[in-house]
C-alpha cells in the first residue's frame, strides 16, 4: 500500500496548548489531610476524577479553576483501630467544610497565578540608545543562531504585506544582500509558504523531487515554519541545508520556537515605536496645554469701578474654548469669548489663532463689528475652510458705561441691571464660515450695579443638544441673591447655578459695574 506522503515530504501539524493550571496543595492543607485520620479515623484525599472510586462513604467534586476535574474522597482509615472510627454521618459536615476551604484556597492560586501574568505583561517595554538602530542585526542574529542549531546553512524571514498577496524578504543570514532588491514574491502558487501560513510545517528533504512547492532559493533540503502572532499570520521562516537530509519533528519544533522569538522582536518594536509616539503626542499636548493656560489672562482690567473675571467651563483644557480681556489704547474694556469647532486638538490649533489674531488686532482702533471682520478675515485665510468657531466680543467705555457689542455663532451675552434683566442675542453666521460675512454690531448702557456675562451656551457634540438659552429665571435670581458680590463671586455663582451637571464645555466671563 503506497503512503499519502513520500518520504522526503513532510508536514508537521502544531499541536496548540491547551491552557491549564494546575492547582497545588499548600502545606496547611496538607496538613489538615494529614491530621484529619487522627482525629476522625477517616481519610480525607484530593485526587482525580479519573482515578476510579475504591470503598468511598462520600464525594465531593472541588472547583476546577480551569484544571481537570477532581474530588474530594472520604474513606476509613485502613490503618486506624476500627473503634476509633465517628460516624459518617458526623464526619461530612466537617469534611463538607474542608473541601469548601480547599476550594477557596484553590481559587486564591489560580487568581495570584493570572494577576502575575498580568503584572509581567506590564513590564514598560523600553528602547536603549544603542538598540535603536539594531532591529536587523538582531533579526540576522536569531536567523544564525537558528540555522546553526538546526544545521542547516541559510535562513530567510519572509512577511506579508498589508495587501496579504506577496511576501518580501525582511531578514536573512548566508544570502547575498542582493536579495533584499529583488521584489516580493507574489503568495499565489508559493504552495510551501501558502501550507506554513494555515499554521503546518513543511520539511522537504528533497527540494529536486518537489518543484511544484516553490522553494524560495535553490538549496537541496529546506524547512518551513509559519511566524504568526497569536491571532493573526505574519509571513514564513525558512530554513536552508547544502544537502538533502531530514527533519525531525524536534527540530521542526526548534524552529517554530526560533519563530516566536522573530515575533517577539517584532512586537516589541512595535510597542517600542507606539510608547514613543504616545509619548511625543503627550509631549506636544502638554505644550499646547501650557500655552493656552499662558494665553489666559490672570490679572482683571485695573479700572476704578469695573471688575471682570473669567472662567473655563469643563475638564478638557484643549475644549477650544478661551476667554481674553484688555484695556485698549484709548482706555476702553475689550472682553472677548469665544469656542472653537471641531475634536478637541484641531479645535485648540483654531482657537490658537483666533488669540493670536485678536491680540494682534486690539492694538488698533476698532469696534466690536470691526473686530469679528478681522478675525473672520484671518480664520477663513489660515484654515483650508473647514475652521470654525463663535465668538462673542464687547467693548465697554469706563467713563460713559456705554456697550458695544457683536457676537458670531451660537454665543449669547446677558445683562442683568438692578431693576431686572435682558437677553443680548445676534443673529450671525460662525467665524470662518465666508470671507464676507456682515456681522450686525449693537450698543447698550451699563449703569451703576450693572452686571454682564458673556458665555458659549452648547453643550459638547457627544450630548446631542443645547442648554437652553439663559433667561431671567435662570440670571436674575443668582444676581440679586449677590447685591454686593465681586465678578469673580459671580462667576462661581453662575457657573455653579447654570452649568453644574450638565457637562458644559466653553468659556464664561462676568464684567461688574460696581455702585
Amino acid at each position: 500500500m503506497s503512503k499519502p506522503f513520500p518520504d522526503y515530504l513532510r508536514l508537521h501539524v502544531e499541536e496548540v496548548p491547551v491552557a491549564c493550571y494546575a492547582p497545588v496543595e499548600t502545606p496547611a492543607v496538607a496538613a489538615v489531610l494529614a491530621a484529619f485520620p487522627s482525629v476522625t479515623g477517616w481519610q480525607l484525599r484530593c485526587e482525580d476524577e479519573l482515578e476510579p472510586v475504591v470503598e468511598a462513604a462520600w464525594t465531593r467534586p472541588l472547583d476546577a479553576v480551569g484544571s481537570p476535574p477532581r474530588r474530594l474522597v472520604l474513606v476509613r482509615d485502613a490503618a486506624g483501630p476500627t473503634g476509633m472510627s465517628l460516624p459518617v454521618e458526623r464526619i461530612r459536615p466537617l469534611a463538607q467544610a474542608v473541601g469548601e476551604l480547599i476550594d477557596e484556597v484553590h481559587r486564591a492560586q489560580a487568581t495570584v497565578w493570572q494577576r502575575e501574568a498580568e503584572l509581567a505583561a506590564g513590564i514598560p517595554v523600553t528602547l536603549r540608545p544603542d538598540e535603536q538602530q539594531q532591529l536587523a542585526y538582531r533579526l540576522e542574529s536569531v536567523l544564525r543562531g537558528g540555522a546553526e542549531v538546526l544545521g542547516c546553512d541559510a535562513a530567510a524571514l519572509y512577511l506579508l504585506d498589508d495587501a496579504t498577496s506577496s511576501l518580501k524578504l525582511r531578514a536573512a543570514w548566508r544570502l547575498p544582500k542582493s536579495r533584499f532588491l529583488e521584489p516580493p514574491r507574489p503568495l499565489r502558487g508559493a504552495v510551501a509558504d501558502l501550507e506554513a501560513l494555515v499554521g503546518h510545517a513543511v520539511a522537504l528533504e528533497n527540494t529536486a523531487l518537489l518543484p511544484h512547492w516553490r522553494v524560495p532559493e535553490d538549496f537541496p533540503a529546506a524547512l518551513c515554519v509559519p511566524v504568526s502572532s497569536a491571532s493573526t499570520p505574519l509571513g514564513t521562516l525558512w530554513f536552508f541545508a547544502q544537502a538533502t537530509r531530514p527533519f525531525s519533528p524536534q527540530q521542526t519544533h526548534l524552529a517554530e520556537l526560533v519563530a516566536g522569538r522573530i515575533v517577539s522582536d517584532l512586537e516589541r518594536e512595535v510597542l517600542v515605536r507606539e510608547g514613543l509616539r504616545e509619548r511625543q503626542a503627550d509631549r506636544a499636548r502638554q505644550l499646547l496645554e501650557q500655552w493656552q493656560e499662558e494665553q489666559r489672562p490672570r490679572v482683571p482690567p485695573l479700572v476704578d469701578g469695573w471688575q471682570v473675571a473669567g472662567r473655563l467651563l469643563g475638564d478638557d483644557p484643549l475644549s477650544g474654548g478661551f476667554y481674553d480681556w484688555c484695556v485698549l489704547p484709548d482706555g476702553r474694556i475689550a472682553l472677548a469669548v469665544g469656542q472653537a469647532d471641531g475634536p478637541s486638538v484641531e479645535a485648540s490649533f483654531t482657537a490658537t489663532t483666533l488669540q493670536v489674531a485678536l491680540k494682534s488686532h486690539a492694538a488698533h482702533p476698532h469696534d466690536a463689528r470691526q473686530m469679528l471682520d478681522h478675525l473672520n478675515e484671518a480664520l477663513w485665510t489660515c484654515s483650508t475652510g473647514n475652521r470654525f468657531a463663535a465668538l462673542a466680543y464687547a467693548i465697554i467705555d469706563p467713563e460713559t458705561g456705554s456697550l458695544e457689542y457683536a457676537a458670531a455663532g451660537d454665543m449669547d451675552a446677558v445683562l442683568v441691571r438692578p431693576r431686572g434683566g435682558e437677553l443680548l442675542t445676534a443673529d450671525n453666521p460662525r467665524l470662518g464660515a465666508e470671507p464676507d460675512t456682515f456681522f450686525s454690531q449693537a450698543t447698550y448702557q451699563l449703569e451703576a450695579g450693572a452686571v454682564l456675562v458673556l458665555l458659549h451656551r452648547r453643550l459638547p457634540p457627544e450630548r446631542g443638544a443645547e442648554l437652553p438659552l439663559l433667561n431671567l429665571r435662570d440670571m436674575t435670581p443668582v444676581s440679586d441673591g449677590l447685591p454686593r458680590a465681586t465678578a469673580e463671586e459671580h462667576v462661581q455663582a453662575l457657573a455653579a447655578a447654570c452649568f453644574d451637571g450638565t457637562g458644559a464645555q466653553g468659556p464664561l466671563v462676568v464684567t461688574r459695574h460696581i455702585f
